[in-house]
């Protein structure tokens, strides 16, 4: 017999007994269902009311009381509210009779509450003529009548929690019943299933256990594992199919194991013949494979390290940070190449490698490890270091030369100006602009290189950028009105003070607000605001003109690179490189976030003031 057939067999009693319980418990369900619903549809309602009818009296009372001590001239408006109020509820009650004596007892209730009504209305109606006749009146006529009508809603409401009462005790019997009913239909169905599925089980076991033994020695590694034959059913073909299925992961394995080995060699043999040095991660950070070039770098044996951490191989806090923020977030968390630049002191002097870390994914997306490489640039480092020096150097011979010329040529104005023909005139106005431009451009290489060397002395103190910032916005008003842009400055007084050297932070917002009036039409905005995260203020200057386009976004901070489309003349191509040099001197960062037609956002970030030992305020 196949096992389909066996389970049918088996199972069909058990599914037929189910069904007898189920349609048991589904009619004594009903039964119940229909004893609930009558409590709530039957007396739920005239409860409801006269519970509103006793309140309405409550707050009647309150206004005759107060009217007749003279405290509420204007009660008999709310009177009458609350009147229609009663009214309603009694009719409510009305239309729910469900019980006999149910029709006397509102009869009673309407009786006693007009009654009441009555005397209630001689005292409100005297108005405001209050004294002790009207308290007198209210203690004699309305309060007893109160109490009267008062105690026929309470006898209301008391008839229907009985009714309740009685329907809920005949729920409960039904309930009672139903649960022993069904406890005992499910006890036979239960031991009659048991039976069955003991008799079944015993068919089943011993042939899945075996399986089940072959299969945990196959996990172990053993590809030579049989199982006893099984009989001519699913199971039996079932045994066969595993002893099969071991015979090919046992060949199968024995050919992967060759191609592993033979993957692991050429690895090997490639991680050797790379100069860069290389460090192999796993998802804890922990090296699983070190090149020569990384292990001489670090004064290790090459090789398989005994699985340390990469704090205990590099001792580096910063490059651990970096690689633990790109396994996290992916490659677009990377620092500018500046930043990644680990120094390290060698025989013969500093060496300087640029490291870069990219995650390892798995086929579902998780990072199962993190490759760090570590590139020499000491050569780069020292020809960018000469490179500095050169233009500080030139920069510096070339300053006295253009003051000197700079001078001659305005005296030159002077002397001879008004005796010029006109495209002499223009000639030496010419002349004179380019000077002027030649000048700025020393100027901003000089300050660029004593940035970049780290000769810049900031003074920094406890600076307010809501005050920095008006300043500069107001500098540039004039213009900006000339232009027809609308220039505005947005930064909240709750923004913290910053921690900044006050002149070179209003050289910063001054460039970014140059540089957007450069890029806006007339009609267009410019705004500058900040807010504050943490322990730092971030700091915008936004426009609504041309944008840049994305090929600039990762070069716009670089030495002498403009993007076209500016009005007027272009600068030196300086400004937003000083503009990083100087956040940076502050630890600060600085980016832009932009798109060609919807406008540009430069945002930089300066440390929060905390006061300490020696601070300027």
């Amino acid at each position: 017999m196949k096992i389909r057939r066996k389970m049918l067999a088996g199972y069909g009693v058990a599914f037929a007994l189910l069904g007898v319980v189920l349609l048991w418990a589904i009619a004594n369900l009903v039964s119940l269902g229909r004893a609930t619903d009558a409590i709530l549809r039957e007396n739920y309602r005239s409860i409801l009311a006269a519970e509103q009818m006793l309140q309405t009296l409550g707050r009647q009372d309150k206004l005759v009381r107060d009217s007749a001590m003279g405290l509420d001239n204007e009660a008999l408006p709310a009177f009458r509210k609350e009147e229609a109020v009663f009214f309603e509820a009694l009719a409510n009650a009305k239309d729910n009779i469900t019980i006999r004596e149910e029709g006397g007892v509102l009869d009673t209730v309407e009786t006693e509450y007009l009654a009441f009504l009555g005397a209630a209305n001689d005292v409100l109606m005297a108005g405001t003529a209050s004294g002790p006749n009207s308290l007198v009146d209210y203690q004699r006529e309305v309060l007893p009548g109160l109490e009267r009508a008062s105690d026929a809603c309470r006898a209301l409401k008391a008839l229907n929690e009985d009714h309740m009462f009685s329907a809920s005790t005949n729920a409960g019997w039904v309930a009672s019943r139903a649960i022993w009913s069904t406890l005992a239909v499910g006890l036979v169905a239960m031991v009659l299933g048991i039976g069955f599925s003991l008799g079944f089980s015993r068919r089943l076991v011993h042939p899945i256990g075996e399986l089940t033994r072959a299969t945990r020695r196959l996990t172990e590694g053993d590809y030579e594992v049989r199982v006893p034959a099984g009989g001519a059913d699913e199971l039996g073909a079932l045994a066969q199919g595993f002893e099969a299925m071991a015979r090919k992961l046992g060949e199968y394995h024995k050919m992967n194991l060759r191609r592993l080995l033979s993957e692991q060699r050429q690895t090997d043999a490639v991680l050797k013949s790379i100069s860069d040095g290389i460090i192999v991660l796993d998802a804890e950070f922990r090296i699983t494979r070190v090149n020569p070039a990384a292990a001489n770098l670090f004064r290790c044996e090459a090789g398989e390290p005994a699985n340390p951490h990469l704090l205990e191989f590099v001792r580096d806090q910063k490059v651990f940070d970096y690689v633990k923020r790109q396994a996290e977030s992916g490659p677009s968390a990377g620092m500018n190449e500046e930043d990644r630049v680990l120094a390290l002191e060698r025989e013969g002097g500093a060496r300087y490698y640029l490291y870069d870390a990219r995650p390892v994914q798995s086929e579902d997306k998780a990072t199962a490890g993190t490759v760090l490489v570590f590139r020499d640039i000491t050569r780069l480092q020292e020809l960018d270091r000469m490179k500095s020096e050169f233009v500080m150097a030139a920069s510096h011979e070339l300053r006295t030369p253009m003051t000197g010329l700079e001078m001659s040529l305005g005296l030159l104005e002077e002397r001879v100006g008004g005796t010029l023909a006109a495209d002499q005139a223009a000639l030496l106005e010419t002349a004179r602009q380019d000077v002027a431009r030649l000048k700025a451009l020393i100027n901003d290489l000089l300050d660029l290189s004593r940035l970049e060397s780290g000769k810049i002395d900031l003074q920094l103190v406890r600076v307010s950028l809501r005050s920095i910032a008006g300043k500069t916005v107001s500098l540039f008003d004039a213009q900006a009105r000339e232009r027809g842009i609308h220039l505005n400055c947005d930064v909240p007084e709750e923004v913290a003070d910053v921690k900044a050297d006050p002149n070179k932070i209003a050289w910063v917002l001054s460039n970014l607000v140059s540089n957007a009036l450069r890029y806006v039409d007339a009609g267009g905005q410019i705004s500058v605001s900040a807010e504050q995260a943490g322990d730092w203020v971030h700091v915008h200057v936004a426009d609504d003109g041309k944008g840049i386009p994305e090929e600039y976004h990762a070069r716009v901070f670089d030495k002498f690179i403009q993007v076209d489309g500016a009005a007027g003349t272009g600068g030196t191509g300086l400004g937003l490189a000083i503009s990083r040099e100087i956040v940076r001197a502050h630890r600060g960062a600085i980016w832009v976030d932009s798109s060609v037609g919807r406008g540009s956002t430069f945002t930089f970030t300066l440390p929060v003031f905390t006061m300490k030992t020696g601070d300027k305020v």
